[in-house]
């Protein structure tokens, strides 16, 4: 996938998380992302570390940058809330710009969409499942050992909280 189809693959992400409710602020984007990369094995180009609210990507949030100055993707500022991104001024120009859509990609977003925002997109659930998935992704142990990880690195999310997104979480990389 290039750039551009990347940045599409966003915009189509974008557009169909606010057509389904969800907020759509970047840790929004973040997890909705690593979920893809991860979970419907999408080599998206992204790499992610262990960060403040979950896996992070700067690489992302660059991206999400350069979308928003050139127009391509609009913040909206929603007091007290914080912010969220929609489709900017220039977003169809662009599609039409390039040939080749992220169509191909539509059932592992709508997947993704249906499986983690949709009715429950509060964002400390968000960076419990996309931490869960970081830890069995990425570090040893039996499930709890892992939950033990997991409050030990963040001690807001208690060690009952991480073993249930662990297990949850578990299940959909079978």
């Amino acid at each position: 996938m290039n750039n551009d189809e990347r940045r599409v693959l966003l915009l189509d992400l974008v557009e169909k998380l606010n057509r389904a409710g969800s907020w759509t602020g970047e840790t929004h984007i973040q997890k909705a992302i690593y979920f893809l990369s991860i979970l419907r094995n999408l080599d998206l180009g992204y790499s992610f570390v262990l960060y403040k609210y979950g896996p992070y990507s700067f690489d992302l949030k660059s991206e999400l940058t350069f979308l928003e100055a050139t127009g391509i993707l609009e913040r909206k500022e929603s007091p007290p809330y914080g912010s969220h991104f929609s489709n900017g001024k220039h977003a169809s120009s662009f599609r039409s710009l390039v040939s080749a859509h992220a169509q191909g990609y539509e059932r592992d977003i709508a997947w993704t969409i249906d499986t983690f925002f949709r009715d429950h997109d509060n964002v400390s659930e968000l960076e419990r499942y996309a931490t869960a998935l970081y830890a069995l992704k990425n570090f040893e142990g039996t499930h709890v050992e892992l939950a033990d990880r997991i409050h030990q690195i963040k001690p807001h999310i208690s060690k009952d909280e991480a073993l249930s997104a662990i297990n949850r979480i578990s299940k959909e990389l079978v």
